[in-house]
């Protein structure tokens, strides 16, 4: 717990990342390990999320200098939804609201509720300038509020930034600078982009490895130079339908495309044989990491990322495909106990409206 702003705050909880050895799905002389953030209040990589509220405020006290903008409230657009901010939004006392595609989690979406944001979902299967898309809606939204702030994280330097200065240190800290490759799923371009940069300064000979889910365009964009025909796919929170202007494609040697199903599959191992349980996206990345083991053998540490905890994917095709329950109409007569009691009791009660 290195960092925070107070004791008992959300944002004291956000510490360090960890290093885990995933032992169970490691290959053979080629150690995958996963640094993910376990005291974070959000459950998820926080980094991009909570920092990335102090761009254009730096210079007028950073975190703090959002009240001194006078902002009251922040807003973003997400494939899912990017709970952390949200919780930095709230401890300085500012509103949320944040817009997200169809296919985010409702137990997510809930939380977000519960925690005070205001949430907007919106169509999955839309191009990203329409003006349904949660990027438009997002901007709509924005740019109807007053005083509002829109983070914008994926095409805003400060998420590139996040990630430069506080993700890569950690996880070179905890290798002690021994690491051969970095794996991680490629969305804003932030978590990629950061890290990656500062790996290379480093030591030039670490692969930078990008995770990208079949059906994102990152892969085509990487290996042609063109955007590819971008389709829908079930992996939620990473790969994009459009080039991010957060994304540095010079920092990859390469990217691995990764199918819903070995995601899906990979994140019910984590559970099961790791004991681990992450997100689908998380699956993603370790898929991906274990490809790149398996083919180069000669790299003996290759580092992932875990980024959120599973158990917002619980309404998800990840805990089982959802079923149709036919309920009839039928009539509900009470059973002679519970009349008895109504009848006894009912005349006494107190509505409290």
């Amino acid at each position: 717990m290195r960092r925070g702003r107070g004791a008992g705050s959300a944002g004291a909880l956000s510490g360090a990342a960890i290093l885990l050895a995933l032992s169970a799905l490691s290959v053979a002389r080629a150690a995958t390990e996963g640094p993910r953030v376990d005291g974070s209040a959000s459950g998820e990589l926080t980094q991009g999320g909570r920092l990335v509220l102090r761009i254009d405020a730096a210079e007028v006290g950073g975190w703090q200098g959002l009240h001194l903008l006078d902002v009251s409230l922040v807003v973003d657009g997400k494939a899912v939804e990017t709970i952390s901010y949200n919780v930095e939004a709230q401890e300085l006392g500012i509103g949320a609201e944040q817009v997200f595609a169809g296919t985010g989690g409702l137990v997510a979406g809930s939380y977000l509720r519960v925690s005070g944001a205001q949430v907007v979902v919106t169509p999955t299967n839309v191009p990203a300038d329409s003006p349904e898309s949660y990027y438009s809606v997002a901007k709509r939204i924005a740019a109807e509020t007053p005083n509002s702030f829109y983070l914008n994280q994926y095409h805003n330097a400060d998420n590139v930034e996040a990630h430069y200065r506080l993700t890569a240190p950690e996880v070179w800290e905890q290798t002690g600078g021994r690491l051969d490759a970095f794996v991680c799923g490629l969305g804003t371009g932030g978590t990629m982009s950061g890290c990656g940069k500062f790996f290379k300064e480093k030591n030039a000979k670490i692969l930078n490895v990008g995770a990208d889910p079949v059906g994102s365009v990152y892969f085509s964009m990487f290996k042609t130079g063109k955007l590819s025909t971008p389709h829908v796919y079930k992996v939620e929170g990473i790969g994009e339908d459009m080039m991010c202007g957060a994304m540095d494609l010079s920092v990859l040697d390469d990217v691995r495309q990764v199918t819903d199903a070995q995601a899906f599959a990979m994140t019910r191992r984590l559970a099961r044989e790791e004991g681990l349980f992450c997100g689908i996206s998380s699956g993603c990345n370790v898929a991906a990491a274990l490809k790149l083991a398996r083919r180069h053998p000669e790299l003996p540490s290759v580092v992932t990322i875990l980024n959120d905890t599973g158990q917002r994917y619980f309404t998800t095709p990840l805990c089982g495909e959802a079923k149709h329950v036919d309920i009839p109409e039928r009539e509900h007569p009470l059973d002679p106990y519970t009349a008895e009691q109504l009848d006894r009791y009912q005349k006494t009660w107190e509505v409290l409206a």
